[in-house]
């Protein structure tokens, strides 16, 4: 199981607000936390640092705010963790058992050796995979989803707009 903090998931929520702002206008820092619901300053230092590498540019002033700097299709889920500083690594327990290490059980070695390759899909899986195709895939299930299930998807786009 994947293990994204809060600010991760804030983040990569922020990103996607921005990406359906209309353009080329930008949005403040308070509307983008009042349509996600946020009021946490973990937040801000998370759009700190998605302006930091490039993602999000930000002016001050009058017409100021923040808005993608990058198309969609470039910022890749793993782009958003590394700029965050989050390995984007699996929530296991137990820690790592060391390489080489004589006395270990053998079914230890077998469970790291598991959650290595788990691991090594998730950053495949998430290095691949772009805001376009998150925001590609919530278009889809918006219109081919269970009336119930689009409504709830609806609901959640709605009120990530501000709608």
């Amino acid at each position: 199981m994947l293990y994204l903090n809060r600010r991760a998931l804030a983040a990569i929520d922020a990103l996607i607000v921005l990406a359906r702002a209309p353009a080329p206008g930008r949005m403040q820092r308070s509307e983008i936390q009042a349509r996600l619901g946020l009021t946490d300053r973990s937040f801000e230092s998370a759009l700190f640092e998605l302006v930091k590498a490039g993602m999000v540019e930000s002016r001050r002033g009058v017409g100021g705010g923040y808005r993608l700097s990058r198309p969609v299709e470039e910022l890749t889920v793993m782009s958003v963790l590394q700029a965050l500083g989050e390995t984007g690594r699996p929530a296991t327990e137990g820690g790592e058992v060391p390489e080489g290490a004589a006395n270990v059980p053998a079914i230890r070695r077998l469970q790291r050796d598991f959650w290595n390759g788990v691991e090594a899909k998730v950053v495949e899986m998430l290095s691949r995979t772009t805001l376009g195709d998150i925001l590609e895939n919530e278009d889809a299930l918006t219109q081919d989803a269970a009336p119930e299930t689009a409504e709830r998807v609806r609901e959640h786009a709605d009120a990530i707009q501000g709608a």
